[in-house]
């Protein structure tokens, strides 16, 4: 193949021990295909981003090159909350204007887009009475919620949009975009395992909206039948 020939081939030839093999494992994964391969020799391509001699002198940051290609609305929800590691490959490559770009969409997703998504379904119509990209902790684990909003009978609704660059069947494919403490919680609201909900917001803006709108300080609790 071209691309094992080219920059991907001078990655694999400079990787050896559990770095190969953690290559060619993911090579063997459904996400693996054409297209697929296409997007990183594209990248591994582009000088200007030097993806491919970062890999080549740390070929074990093929997993997060290869997840955030797979997956861009993941690469969001960590770099939105703020969970890339200062010096980590992945901070670095959050400065280079294709990381930008993807960033730029989502964050307008949010403010469009899902904002309006979130409005139609809890039947809130004043952007007033919604607080955007607060932490709560569920059940004692920290997610980052994206709407908490209150309707005109004082019910409390929470919403979280996934963004993405490809084509996605969401009934089935929305914890692909999630972080690991996302996933966690996600599935107990799912299950109706709720007990705790706690703001846990540092933003001091957001704590005074969430005082003045809900009625909630920060590390109060927000009952979960509500």
């Amino acid at each position: 193949m071209k691309a094992i020939d080219g920059d991907f081939g001078d990655v694999l030839s400079n990787s050896s021990g559990n770095n190969l093999t953690s290559i060619l494992n993911k090579m063997d994964e459904p996400h693996f295909n054409i297209n697929h391969l296409d997007e990183i020799t594209s990248r591994l391509g582009n000088t200007k981003y030097r993806i491919k001699h970062d890999l080549i002198e740390n070929p074990g940051a093929f997993k997060d090159f290869d997840d955030m290609i797979n997956e861009p609305g993941l690469f969001w929800e960590k770099y939105s909350n703020g969970d890339f590691i200062t010096g980590s490959n992945l901070e670095k490559w959050a400065q280079w204007k294709w990381f930008k770009d993807l960033t730029q969409k989502a964050r307008l997703f949010e403010d469009v887009t899902g904002l309006e998504s979130f409005k139609l379904v809890s039947g809130i119509t004043d952007n007033t009475k919604i607080v955007k990209q607060v932490t709560l902790e569920v059940n004692g684990t920290k997610i980052r919620i994206d709407y908490i909003g209150i309707d005109d009978m004082g019910l409390i609704h929470l919403g979280e949009a996934k963004f993405s660059t490809k084509i996605k069947n969401w009934s089935t494919d929305w914890l692909s975009a999630s972080t690991k403490n996302q996933k966690i919680v996600f599935q107990l609201f799912e299950d109706n395992l709720v007990n705790s909900i706690i703001i846990k917001a540092t933003d001091v803006r957001k704590m005074k909206s969430l005082r003045s709108m809900f009625g909630l300080s920060n590390t109060a609790s927000i009952p979960p039948i509500n």
